[in-house]
């Protein structure tokens, strides 16, 4: 009898090992059955519907929200349908070039998500037309010339306009202007092509058409104002249009040789930028035309984060926006005392 009790004893282990393994694969297969099965209702779920429609619904608010920041909307804010979400966007100006834009996207039922970002506008070199590049506010514009300024005479000195307390001066035709020094508004005509040589300008250099609330339309290269430098040339700013050297979007500004001077202390504005020789300019550049800026005229600060530009202008479309960081949501104490004061039916 002992040599039969180990052959017993093999077949119900077999037949043990069998059910077991049975029992797993049974396991195994409902298991797999009711994971697909809630998975797809999961995703087919009014919940998981509305997130769906949110996340789209706020990816199109920011969008919106993008493209209202780089008009110069300092508080914009819009409601978005999207079919049965509604997404609400809100922008506000933080100062010094940083924008804060808040989407929030929610169905009837309440469900959705917010998104809170901040980024920063951030000047872009080219534009595709001179209307694009920055341009001055028009209200500053009134402020600095009023009156009708066609009775104005080439190269004059003095104030036109009835208020304005600025020193202006226009130069039309072809002319040099050598060893001056200019305070205030220095006006370059259309067609003009004005050259200076080893002169100083206590204010800016702009564009007539620049002073006015017009289109500028296409860059014609007969008619563009043209400031050529032909030795020296600084340009300091001045308290009427801080921030601002050259204002020319429908204009040219140049070096004659490669030994010229150049100071340019603020942002410069041209549709066509080509300087060479060495100095220096002190600001933000936009150009239709990609300047060319020789490497030994220094453009202190560039590169590093980006400056705020001149406070009279209006930027257009010489923009780009950048997020920097998507901020987390802070509960407010009103909205903690909602939720744990929630009774529920």
């Amino acid at each position: 009898m002992n040599s039969r009790m180990p052959a017993a004893t093999r077949a119900h282990s077999g037949y043990a090992l069998l059910v077991v393994l049975f029992f797993v694969g049974l396991i195994g297969m409902l298991s797999a059955g009711y994971l697909r099965h809630a998975m797809t209702e999961n995703r087919h779920s009014t919940a998981s519907v509305s997130a769906q429609d949110a996340a789209h619904a706020v990816d199109a608010a920011l969008a919106w929200g993008q493209q209202s920041v780089l008009t110069d909307a300092d508080a914009t804010t819009a409601n978005l349908g999207n079919g049965r979400t509604t997404a609400f966007v809100q922008t506000e100006d933080l100062g010094n070039n940083h924008r804060r834009l808040l989407a929030t996207a929610l169905d009837s039922d309440g469900l959705g998500t917010t998104v809170l970002a901040e980024g920063e506008l951030m000047p872009l070199a080219l534009a595709d037309t001179p209307d694009d590049l920055p341009q001055l506010d028009p209200e500053v514009s009134d402020a600095l010339v009023p009156g009708n300024t066609s009775n104005s005479h080439c190269g004059s000195h003095g104030n036109h306009g009835s208020s304005s307390a600025v020193a202006t001066t226009y130069y039309s035709g072809t002319q040099s202007v050598s060893d001056r020094d200019l305070t205030g508004l220095v006006v370059i005509r259309n067609s003009a092509r004005i050259t200076f040589s080893n002169v100083t300008i206590a204010g800016c250099i702009v564009s007539e058409r620049a002073l006015g609330d017009v289109t500028l339309g296409a860059f014609q290269v007969s008619t563009a104002p043209t400031v050529i430098i032909d030795g020296g040339l600084r340009v300091s700013g001045g308290s009427f249009l801080p921030g601002i050297a050259v204002l020319m979007p429908d204009g040219v500004l140049k070096c004659s040789t490669g030994a010229c001077s150049v100071q340019l202390m603020g942002d410069v504005v041209t549709h066509t930028l080509t300087l060479t020789g060495a100095g220096g300019i002190l600001g933000n550049i936009a150009c239709v035309q990609s300047p060319s800026i020789a490497t030994t005229i220094g453009l202190p600060g560039a590169g590093r984060a980006p400056r705020a530009w001149a406070a009279g202008l209006q930027l257009g479309d010489a923009n780009a926006f950048r997020y920097l960081a998507f901020l987390p949501r802070t509960s407010t104490v009103d909205g903690l005392s909602s939720i744990t004061s929630y009774q529920f039916p």
